[in-house]
């Protein structure tokens, strides 16, 4: 069945053959000189982003499709991928938010915002930055940008129909891609705490995370939405006029604001509370395809 056997669609390239168009092609149709053009595959439903509400279940269901993902990932062999520096890349993430913290300050209530920002960061650095940057993480090939606009779900809203975008793909530590996915999760939700845990169980259930994978997962999110929001007020004084640019930034901030009020030790617990974790064995619980009695070593 879909919950106890989840799989996952992407977008696939078109050959030649198939419909491929060409450069001449593109500019003989729309008018333009150099254009390249790529044809992929649909994938039908609506984008996670602009629901009104992400339910539990759909949530966990996101989780085991990003763990299917990496769990396909795990051994994917490709030369560029080692070396690609991605400033996307979790990994490089306090770099860049530091770097661009200075156009925070120039926004509306910048003080504000960027006071946050350097709590993250904090956080970031008390909590999971020496776990982080150490060889204890499994690394892998991840798809690195789950965001709830890269996200495709079935008609009826309640489960993944797929993931797009491959563009951001990088090889780094595998629990970024969890927490970049939980990031976007706890847009918009009066726990979102709990909407970051759901994702984690779903992820749990499929490919088991490790103790240390779970205690930075919460300090990375925050992490990530620091990023967007970071990139977004650089990138907005680049293209004030691109709307694009600012579709995270409004939730982002406001869930920010949000989790400065939560203690993050408390949070890491929840964390690990979620996931029922015991005396080395790790145990799901809600679990729906077990009924809680999971367990894995």
């Amino acid at each position: 069945s879909p919950s106890s056997s989840p799989t996952i669609y992407i977008q696939k390239l078109r050959a030649d053959a198939l419909g491929y168009l060409n450069n001449e092609t593109a500019n003989e149709v729309m008018g333009f000189d150099h254009l390249m053009v790529r044809l992929v595959t649909y994938i039908d439903g609506q984008i996670m982003g602009k629901l009104s509400y992400k339910s539990p279940a759909l949530l966990r269901d996101l989780g085991r499709k990003l763990a299917l993902m990496d769990k396909s990932l795990s051994n994917f062999p490709h030369k560029h991928m080692a070396v690609r520096n991605l400033k996307w890349d979790l990994s490089n993430a306090e770099k860049e938010i530091t770097d661009k913290l200075p156009y925070v300050a120039k926004l509306e209530g910048g003080a504000r915002k960027t006071k946050l920002v350097r709590a993250f960061l904090a956080t970031y650095r008390t909590y999971a930055k020496n776990i982080h940057t150490s060889d204890e993480l499994r690394s892998g090939t991840i798809h690195n940008d789950a965001n709830d606009y890269n996200v495709i779900v079935t008609p009826d809203g309640n489960r993944v129909a797929g993931i797009i975008d491959f563009g951001d793909l990088v090889f780094t530590k595998v629990i970024n891609n969890l927490a970049i996915a939980c990031a976007y999760a706890m847009f918009d939700k009066k726990e979102p705490v709990s909407a970051l845990v759901q994702v984690a169980q779903g992820y749990h259930m499929v490919y088991p995370l490790m103790k240390i994978e779970m205690e930075v997962l919460f300090p990375l999110a925050c992490l990530r939405i620091c990023h967007s929001v970071c990139a977004s007020a650089y990138e907005s004084t680049l293209d004030p006029d691109n709307p694009y640019i600012l579709v995270s930034a409004k939730p982002g901030w406001a869930c920010l604001e949000q989790l400065s009020r939560r203690d993050p030790a408390k949070a890491i617990d929840m964390v690990f509370e979620g996931l029922k974790v015991d005396d080395g064995s790790k145990t799901i619980g809600n679990c729906q395809v077990c009924k809680g009695a999971c367990v894995v070593s």
